[in-house]
């Protein structure tokens, strides 16, 4: 039972005076003349629970030596080893009436915790010394009371499933609380230490503070505090109370600059008035914990309630309610139960298709399927928890991934998505299926991620969108092989909109193409290609299109195509009265393949057109054709390009760019490294639209610095009489660009003048 602030304050004040009326008759020292001096003073307090720092200036403000009165002021700067902070600014008066002093002072401190908290306080205080007895009272009144923060969880994630809910534990909410309260202290000296110390002392003192909701602070100290002369005090205490326990500190202070603080020696009671007031160095705090974090539900961020989980493993009995107790044995139970927002978990159980191979349907919204290949960790985007705390700062492990279930569907798709939006899939594996490994129609903000397709009877992943709605759609880390269709396919129609993520994916042994995207029936979208490994695909390895007066922006960046059968390795083709507005194609690794590297091309349309595109930083190597050709076939369409900074080797043609039809194209071609190909740059304007090509100097503001040598031939221009500018590059030997090497067709020309002397580093 807390006993009350107020009553334990009128007795402490009761006993002090009471302490000061027996002290009242001792003291045979009369005030020295002495001026007391501003000084700074340097303590460390080595302790057991911590260690402690403080600095202090004293500072005389006014005095009056004659009247035996001072005013002065007390600063003091106090750090520790558990990131604690804290100012004082104080102001104090003393009196000397001959036999003893009577003081009293007043403080505005200032403390930052290592919780991160900031507390202000008002400190009071009253002394009394004599030259035998000491009493001390001191009152601290927080300003601001309390703060209320969180911190980790000590108890870890401590996770665990109930039914089909998920049991948490999340980070703590915390009041720190700045307490209210008092000390008192009575302190004498040790007289026979007189002959070894300026004057040595011993103290004991109570105190307590108490909050709205921490628990009370109550318990006593005891000191031993000795001025070895003027300059040096050294000292010790220890003190307990019922919530920060046993305390232990040794005491070191030296005073700077010498000889400023008062002897007691040489002035006696005197030397009291400029000592430094005792007081609690801390604004005392204790938390209170409003909430342990313990046993929160988890959450569906979207709806706000209970997240429901159905547990599928077909290694349990049957019977089950889907339950982590009681869990189906067959995806077929937990997709006749499964609703909006459910999660439907299947566990590794066999490690075989047993009673997981007529597929599974997701025909609900916010539907998620997760399989034992990802378990299950707190994703903030998707999950919240009843107390609206974060797991061990919003990345806990729910359940660590095993080895991934096995799913097929022997009369069709592993995985259909039906879902109107908010679907989630991963962690599992589709093997064998009859169909598609995953057959998605109409579903925005889906997300497909750590699963693994293999041998699927058609394409590993198909997407269709067009019903004239928005659509988000993310592959991420996907690894599918030996489709019998296309790696992924995605297509669009009916002026329907998409943004598309097509990231960190492997993509092997496709029968048509790996990565293959269409968007038609005047759709739109913006799609992104990155760090993704396709390799071996009987068609183009990376593809996209606009077709049917299609419009979309393009982004192929980091990828790495090895080998295609029977065509490209990369493709951006605009079709049929369409337009790509911007096509990025860098930084990408292009190899083996049967025809063309890299192509952008225009293909049967009118006024199909590539406004801009830009080819830069990949490396082409061993592709059977033309490791990068800019082409215009049919239409009176145009391409913009700028070709920059590509490394082309071992193929018919290094570069390419070539028109037909009305067809245009334009394209500054710079820093380029084309060599062991039996053509460095091919020009071929076989159209009655035009081909501006700048290698160095023309209008297009390339500066050149192309490195183009140890090709059969490094040049062929076909311009229509038109000359190709192509200065400031490196033709493979100091004299520049050799006639023999260049063919010019229908009375084009080229200036290769300047050139580089040397090849460029």
């Amino acid at each position: 039972m807390k006993k009350s602030f107020h009553h334990i304050l009128f007795c402490s004040v009761f006993i002090a005076l009471l302490g000061s009326d027996i002290c009242f008759a001792q003291g045979t020292t009369a005030p020295s003349t002495k001026s007391l001096e501003p000084r700074v003073d340097f303590s460390f307090r080595p302790g057991s629970e911590r260690t402690i720092g403080v600095t202090e200036f004293w500072i005389p403000l006014r005095q009056d030596v004659h009247n035996g009165e001072v005013v002065y002021g007390d600063f003091r700067i106090m750090d520790d080893n558990q990131d604690n902070f804290e100012f004082n600014a104080g102001v104090g008066y003393r009196h000397s009436f001959g036999d003893y002093i009577l003081g009293g002072h007043g403080w505005y401190d200032r403390r930052l915790t290592q919780s991160g908290n900031a507390f202000n306080q008002i400190t009071v205080g009253g002394e009394y010394f004599s030259d035998t007895w000491d009493g001390k009272i001191n009152a601290y009144f927080p300003l601001n009371k309390k703060e209320t923060f969180t911190r980790a969880n000590p108890n870890g994630a401590g996770t665990g499933f109930v039914g089909n809910q998920v049991i948490v534990n999340t980070d703590q909410t915390v009041d720190e609380e700045a307490l209210i309260g008092f000390d008192i202290e009575l302190g004498r000296r040790i007289s026979f230490m007189d002959d070894y110390t300026d004057s040595t002392r011993a103290y004991v003192a109570g105190f307590h503070f108490q909050g709205d909701q921490a628990n009370n602070v109550s318990g006593w100290r005891t000191r031993l505090t000795s001025d070895i002369n003027e300059n040096i005090q050294i000292g010790a205490r220890f003190q307990r109370d019922n919530v920060r326990g046993s305390q232990g500190f040794l005491e070191a202070t030296f005073r700077l600059p010498f000889g400023r603080k008062t002897s007691y020696k040489d002035h006696g009671l005197w030397a009291r008035m400029d000592e430094s007031p005792e007081r609690d160095i801390d604004i005392v705090s204790n938390e209170a914990i409003l909430d342990d974090g313990v046993g929160a539900v988890l959450l569906n961020q979207d709806t706000g309630i209970t997240q429901n989980i159905i547990h599928v493993d077909n290694s349990a009995a049957g019977g089950g309610t889907g339950t982590n107790e009681a869990r189906f044995n067959t995806l077929a139970d937990a997709q006749a139960i499964a609703g909006a927002n459910d999660i439907i978990y299947v566990h590794r159980g066999l490690g075989t298709t047993t009673n997981q191979d007529s597929g599974i349907t997701l025909d609900d919204p916010g539907q998620m399927l997760i399989g034992a290949g990802s378990g299950l960790g707190f994703d903030g985007s998707r999950f919240g928890t009843s107390n609206g705390a974060n797991i061990n700062g919003a990345a806990a492990t729910i359940i660590a991934p095993t080895a991934a279930p096995i799913i097929t569907n022997n009369g069709g798709q592993g995985v259909q998505i039906l879902s109107t939006n908010n679907v989630f899939v991963s962690g599992i594996t589709i093997d064998g299926t009859t169909g598609n490994g995953i057959n998605l129609s109409n579903t925005s903000d889906v997300v497909l991620e750590n699963i693994t397709i293999q041998n699927p009877g058609a394409n590993g992943i198909i997407a269709d969108f067009n019903d004239n709605r928005t659509y988000d759609f993310n592959i991420n880390n996907v690894h599918i092989k030996n489709s019998s269709g296309h790696g992924i396919y995605i297509r669009t129609d009916n002026m329907t909109d998409v943004d598309v993520s097509i990231s960190n994916n492997r993509i092997e042994n496709s029968g048509s193409n790996g990565i293959s995207s269409q968007l038609r029936g005047n759709s739109s979208g913006n799609f992104t290609y990155e760090n993704n490994i396709t390799q071996y695909s009987n068609g183009v390895n990376l593809r996209f299109e606009t077709l049917n007066n299609s419009s979309g922006d393009i982004i192929m960046r980091d990828n790495f195509a090895d080998g295609t059968n029977l065509f490209m390795g990369l493709l951006v083709r605009a079709g049929q009265d369409s337009t790509i507005t911007d096509a990025i194609i860098e930084n990408n690794t292009i190899l083996n393949s049967d025809s063309q590297g890299i192509e952008i091309d225009l293909f049967n349309g009118i006024t199909s057109k590539i406004e801009n595109s830009l080819i830069k930083g990949n490396t082409l190597a061993d592709n059977g054709e033309q490791s990068i050709r800019v082409l215009g076939t049919l239409g009176n369409g145009f391409i913009k390009s700028k070709i920059i900074g590509n490394n082309v080797t071992n193929a018919q043609e290094g570069i390419v760019l070539h028109t037909l039809a009305d067809t245009s194209v334009s394209a500054s071609v710079e820093n380029n490294l084309s060599t062991n190909n039996d053509t460095g740059i091919l020009i071929l304007d076989r159209s009655s639209g035009s081909i501006i090509a700048d290698l160095g100097g023309g209008t297009l503001g390339s500066t050149g610095q192309n490195q183009v040598f140890n090709n059969t031939s490094a040049l062929t221009v076909d311009m229509d009489g038109e000359t190709l500018k192509a200065e400031n590059n490196w033709w493979g030997n100091a004299t520049g660009l050799n006639p023999s090497d260049v063919s010019l067709i229908d009375g084009s020309n080229v200036d290769a003048s300047p050139y580089l002397s040397q090849r460029p580093q």
